[in-house]
């Protein structure tokens, strides 16, 4: 903030500066003081040197992505504002950006706060979606401010009509996309699709209602969240996770049966079956196994019985396999849970 405005921080001149990190300090090691005291170098090196610079400087945990990869994950972290976001950044060189009033600092201290995490993360050898998402405060202010411009009368309506566009074609894709996948109930689907076909026709339409235009997009908004939270989301948390699976699992006596991965990884699979997954020694990563040969000699050494988390498209390879007896357990839609057992 302060680079952008070309000026020294005025904390630095009364020499309070260092306070705001002695405190930060302060409050952090109420939690990481104790948890490293008893957990020891075992908890510094998975913690900070593996989970943080590690997956900085490296793509160890596999999740590569392009430099521009948070560019479109910002313009979708911010729906449906998107445009109002993408206008207010559009006016960045209209800014005061070394003025003295509130306005002026609010939207530099905005625009840092936004492009901080972005830069930084955007450098990093593993990204997630989720690295950014303190970058939205940020976001959410600069969005803020042209909201205000234009309820105030100031700007045309284009802004608001690409917003209620937006929202009509998500609703729209959204129900298109539920109807032929089948994932959720009709009821839930017209529930949750219709009134943000509605409101973004009206926004589409009235955008010169510039009151009602954002009070409506910004209801159906959380209307959304609201009913998708009420009926979509255990199916969606279902496909997404092999809790249910294991669970299943554990329901037919397999509660204590290794569990190997083919032709996958599922992460959740390291939080509810982390004291039976395969792991490689050396990376301390989940095994994933390319060929049911390997699942075979897994399941002889663990006796002759093994749980095997594997792709549907994949699912065959077991199932079809002369020298393996299988019994699915279950699925969640993307990945099987499989019984092997080997003479």
């Amino acid at each position: 903030y302060y680079l952008l405005q070309r000026r020294r921080p005025e904390l630095f001149r009364r020499g309070v500066f260092w306070w705001g990190p002695l405190v930060t300090l302060a409050v952090a090691a109420m939690w990481y003081a104790p948890v490293t005291l008893r957990h020891g170098w075992t908890f510094v090196d998975e913690f900070f040197i593996q989970h943080h610079f590690a997956r900085y400087v490296s793509n160890k945990y596999r999740h590569p992505q392009p430099i521009y990869f948070y560019l479109p994950v910002m313009l979708l972290l911010t729906l449906p504002w998107t445009a109002f976001l993408l206008a207010a950044l559009s006016r960045a060189r209209r800014w005061s950006w070394r003025g003295s009033e509130a306005a002026d600092k609010l939207r530099v201290f905005a625009f840092a706060w936004l492009m901080v995490p972005v830069a930084f993360f955007s450098v990093s050898g593993s990204k997630l979606p989720g690295y950014v998402l303190p970058a939205l405060p940020g976001a959410a202010l600069l969005i803020g401010d042209q909201l205000a411009r234009y309820i105030r009368g100031e700007g045309r309506d284009r802004v608001m009509r690409a917003t209620g566009a937006l929202v009509f074609f998500i609703g729209s894709a959204g129900l298109i996309f539920a109807v032929t996948t089948k994932h959720l109930t009709i009821a839930c689907t017209l529930t949750v699709c219709l009134p943000a076909v509605a409101v973004g026709a009206f926004a589409l339409i009235r955008a010169g209602q510039r009151v009602a235009s954002t009070a409506s997009i910004a209801g159906v908004a959380l209307l959304t969240v609201v009913l998708l939270v009420s009926c979509a989301l255990d199916v969606v948390a279902r496909r997404e996770s092999v809790r249910d699976l294991l669970r299943m699992a554990e329901a037919r006596g397999y509660g204590h049966v290794p569990v190997v991965q083919l032709h996958t990884v599922e992460r959740t699979a390291q939080f509810y079956a982390a004291d039976r997954l395969a792991y490689d020694e050396q990376t301390r990563e989940p095994v994933k196994y390319e060929g049911v040969f390997q699942v075979a000699n897994a399941a002889r050494r663990a006796g002759g019985r093994i749980l095997v988390i594997v792709p549907l498209e994949h699912l065959m390879q077991l199932t079809a396999d002369a020298a393996l007896r299988s019994e699915v357990v279950g699925d969640n839609g993307a990945v099987a849970l499989v019984a092997v057992m080997v003479p």
